[in-house]
């Protein structure tokens, strides 16, 4: 999504890397239907984020996806949305984010603190970041609850039905970890959660929200 605008501009060449046969027909038909080179690797979404950090670094190759600070920007607008359907009144709010690469939920908090910097909200909702068992780093980091006892791992991932979040080295996660520091420290200590969830339940929430 983030490439489309570049699909459609001569001698701009969009190429998106994908793991081999860990993708779904969905993920595939997107990039494939707007004319993007579409390269299948061996390995897991990890060894994809290896290769295109290479040709960026080494190559005049634009980076695209969630370690551009460029794209978390628009991604801010998820919280602004938010904050506009219900009047600005955020502050008895659940907003529950998906971590994969965690660039979704590092563009949650900070569209929440800035919205309080500008004084458009007075409060702050409740952000609750949610790791399958199969590919869960930040939920183990934080599920030390003493800061100073903290120590980041990566992780191995392992099949999940979500695919799109089997990512075991998020490259958000010195944005996670800064902005999870200012977003306690503005909104309270359980203003921010990480949560962990089995394959069973990801899919019964799958069923659950296609029934309504």
């Amino acid at each position: 999504a983030a490439l489309y605008a570049s699909y459609l501009v001569n001698g701009v060449t969009s190429a998106v890397l994908l793991p081999h046969g860990k993708v779904t027909p969905q993920q595939l038909g997107q990039p494939l239907g707007s004319g993007a080179q579409v390269i299948e690797i061996p390995g897991v979404f990890d060894d994809c984020m290896k290769v295109v950090e290479y040709l960026a670094e080494n190559f005049p190759v634009a980076l695209m996806n969630s370690k551009n600070a460029w794209r978390i920007l628009g991604q801010e607008s998820y919280s602004y949305e938010i904050a506009q359907a219900f009047d600005y009144d955020v502050a008895d709010l659940v907003v529950v984010v998906p971590i994969g690469n965690a660039g979704n939920i590092t563009a949650v908090m900070e569209g929440f603190l800035k919205l309080f910097d500008l004084q458009i909200i007075t409060g702050f909702p409740i952000i609750l970041g949610v790791q399958s068992e199969h590919a869960n780093p930040v939920f183990l980091y934080y599920l030390e609850t003493d800061p100073a006892k903290r120590r980041y791992r990566a992780v191995s991932v392992r099949p999940s039905v979500a695919q799109a979040a089997m990512i075991g080295n998020p490259v958000s996660m010195p944005r996670v970890m800064r902005l999870v520091d200012e977003y306690r420290r503005a909104a309270g200590e359980n203003a921010i959660q990480v949560l962990e969830v089995s394959e069973q339940e990801i899919m019964d929430a799958m069923l659950m929200a296609n029934r309504n």
